[in-house]
C-alpha cells in the first residue's frame, strides 16, 4: 500500500516547523500559537539539528512560557570562540557570508563577527577599549538569570492574584510548577559561580579582574537577593 503523497500546504507547514526548530528565538514566538504535535515536531527537528540536551532546554524554556526577546550580541572579540560559546550552551545555527551566528535555547544569538583587519591609518584614533572575554561571559550570565528572574517574579505575582480564584488542586499544581522553575534556575546559577566562572581561564590585568569580581559580586547579589513577595503563597 504506497504512502498518500503530502500536500503543497503540508511540505510547507513542515518547512515552517524545520526554521522553527532552527532558531530557537522564533520557535518560542511561535510556541503558543502550534498545536501539541507541531511543538512535539520543533522538539524532534531541533534534537536532531543540534542535540538532544539543546533541545530539552529550549522545551523547559517554552514550558516557563519565556518572553521570546530576541537579544543579539555581535562582536568581534577574537578570544570568544567557539569553545567559549559551547560552554554558555550556545550551538552554532549557520554562516553568513563572514559572520557565524550562534544561538541559545533561551532565544539568544551571538553574531560572531571575523577580527577586524588592520588599516592604514588616516588620522590617530584613541583604540576602543575590549571587554575581556572572560567579563563578558559573566555579563551574559547577569543578563540571562535577570530575565529568568523576571520572569519568575512576574509569574509568582499572578499566581497570588490567582490564589483565591484558582480550584485548590490547579493552583498547586501551577505553584509546585514554580518552585521547580525556581530550583532549576537557583541549581543552574549557582553552577555557574561554583564550577563554571571559576574555570576560566583568561589572563586578567589587575583592572580586569577588579571588574570581573564585581561582575561575579552583582551575579550572586542577582541569584540570591530576593523581593520578600519574590515566592508565591502556600496552597
Amino acid at each position: 500500500m504506497s504512502t498518500p503523497a503530502l500536500t503543497l500546504q503540508q511540505v510547507q507547514r513542515d518547512n515552517f516547523l524545520r526554521q522553527l526548530a532552527i532558531s530557537p528565538a522564533d520557535g518560542l514566538l511561535h510556541w503558543k500559537r502550534l498545536t501539541q504535535g507541531e511543538q512535539t515536531v520543533v522538539v524532534i527537528y531541533m534534537g536532531l539539528y543540534y542535540d538532544a540536551e539543546f533541545a530539552h532546554h529550549f522545551l523547559a524554556q517554552a514550558n516557563k512560557h519565556a518572553r521570546p526577546d530576541l537579544v543579539i550580541n555581535i562582536t568581534n572579540t577574537w578570544e570568544l570562540d567557539s569553545t567559549k560559546l559551547q560552554r554558555m550552551g550556545f550551538k552554532r545555527k549557520g554562516t553568513v557570508g563572514n559572520t557565524q551566528i550562534w544561538v541559545n535555547p533561551s532565544g539568544k544569538e551571538v553574531w560572531l563577527l571575523p577580527p577586524a583587519k588592520a588599516v592604514e591609518p588616516v588620522q590617530v584614533v584613541p583604540p576602543t577599549k575590549q571587554i575581556h572575554p572572560d567579563i563578558q561571559e559573566v555579563q551574559l550570565y547577569k543578563q540571562d538569570y535577570q530575565d529568568q528572574k523576571d520572569d519568575l517574579y512576574r509569574r509568582s505575582k499572578e499566581l497570588r492574584r490567582q490564589k483565591d480564584v484558582l480550584p485548590s488542586d490547579e493552583y498547586a499544581r501551577l505553584r509546585e510548577q514554580w518552585v521547580k522553575d525556581y530550583e532549576e534556575y537557583d541549581d543552574s546559577g549557582n553552577d555557574k559561580l561554583q564550577n563554571v566562572i571559576p574555570s576560566q581561564e583568561g589572563q586578567l590585568t589587575p583592572e580586569e579582574q577588579e571588574a570581573k569580581d564585581q561582575a561575579v559580586k552583582e551575579l550572586d547579589e542577582l541569584l540570591h537577593n530576593t523581593p520578600g513577595d519574590f515566592f508565591p503563597p502556600n496552597p
